[in-house]
């Protein structure tokens, strides 16, 4: 984003999680049990992109383009955690700073662990469970040293990753181009999501082959889960100013959540 706003490239591809330090919208849209389903991250995504290309414009010269998601954040562990009360004590590999504080709600240790680090703190016992998506547990290979894949759907961002565009660089097309890049990357949005989904789907297939068996966790519990996070997506919005609690308001409506 900072290159973005320096004009040294014109267009770049964002991980929203991964600059809420920078852009603190971006991070609201892994709030723990807030965003669950794809269609979630779709109502979410279109209520708030004004906002955040508002918001990205007075940080960063810059607007979104695209914008998906990986598919859905579960827990994947070497004990089920089919309730609420089996979070506690675990200490699990979290996706960045929202999601800490939503597992901690729910009384788990989160701990924050790199990618390259995953596998092996998990077969050394350092972590014993890991939030992910199906497809990043399958590209990390968890499955040889994990059993259960607990569908908690934590998150389900619709900035991971995002195509994202300098406004002077988007300013100096004409209009006729605007509009075959706009049109373009509508269409390019639409089959992202769905390539997401399919590699999700595949990835759970390889899980499951790999001898990870499923833990359905109720909607009464995951319920249960976004009450306790509620104080976390209160205090995200209140800590970021009231462009974020604009921003939560939106996505609640938005998803009646």
């Amino acid at each position: 984003l900072r290159i973005l706003k320096d004009g040294i490239v014109q267009a770049a591809e964002v991980v929203g999680p991964w600059v809420g330090g920078d852009a603190p919208l971006l991070d609201g849209t892994t709030l723990p049990f807030l965003l669950q389903t794809t269609e979630d991250s779709k109502k979410a995504a279109a209520a708030t992109r004004p906002a955040i290309d508002k918001d990205l414009a007075a940080r960063f010269k810059s607007k979104v383009l695209v914008a998906n998601g990986p598919g859905a954040i579960h827990i994947y562990s070497k004990k089920p955690i089919a309730k609420v009360e089996d979070f506690k004590g675990v200490k699990v590999r979290t996706y960045g700073a929202v999601g800490s504080l939503g597992l901690q709600a729910l009384g788990a240790a989160p701990l924050t662990i790199i990618a390259g680090e995953v596998y092996p703190s998990l077969q050394r016992g350092v972590a014993d469970a890991a939030a992910a998506s199906h497809s990043a547990t399958f590209g990390w290979k968890l499955q040889e040293v994990l059993k259960y894949i607990d569908l908690w759907y934590i998150a389900n961002t619709f900035a991971s990753p995002m195509l994202v565009v300098n406004i002077d660089a988007w300013n100096a097309l004409p209009a006729d181009l605007q509009k075959l890049i706009t049109d373009a990357s509508a269409k390019a949005e639409e089959k992202a999501w769905a390539n997401a989904i399919d590699s999700d789907d595949k990835a759970l297939a390889g899980l499951k082959a790999g001898g990870m068996e499923i833990v359905q966790v109720s909607e009464a519990e995951r319920n249960r889960a976004a009450q306790l996070s509620l104080p976390v997506w209160q205090d995200w919005a209140k800590s970021q100013g009231p462009a974020a609690e604009e921003f939560l308001a939106a996505v609640r409506k938005a998803v009646g959540r």
